[in-house]
């Protein structure tokens, strides 16, 4: 990968940390209410809530490794076979670890059911 490359991606990446806005703990329980679908409401919002701050987290994260990555000189290599992540991919999730090849076989692999 050119080292201009290398420089448009550290500033991407930074550039999304900075707008990240991770929050630093989780969202309060509301106060309870009486009426039964208003509770659901709230529970619901809630959790939506808790959901969108643990992708934000985990993508700030993603961001931060990656980064440290392009200061290792790893940057753009699968972390699984050590092959090179397409520019495509790059392009559109600064922050990829893997292939998409070492990418999918995780994603199957967590989907399958483990055992007792």
């Amino acid at each position: 990968m050119r080292r201009q490359n290398k420089e448009q991606y550290r500033q991407t990446l930074k550039r999304l940390l900075k707008s990240c806005d991770c929050p630093s703990r989780p969202a309060e329980e509301p106060e309870p209410l009486p009426d039964w679908s208003e509770r659901a409401g709230a529970h619901h919002y809630l959790y939506v809530a808790e959901r969108d701050a643990m992708v934000r987290w985990e993508t700030c994260n993603a961001a931060r490794r990656a980064l440290a990555r392009l200061d290792e000189g790893t940057f753009g290599l699968c972390v699984d076979c050590g092959r090179p992540i397409s520019q495509k991919r790059l392009a559109a999730m600064s922050w990829a670890e893997r292939c998409l090849g070492c990418q999918a076989e995780r994603e199957t692999r967590e989907q399958l059911p483990r055992a007792a």
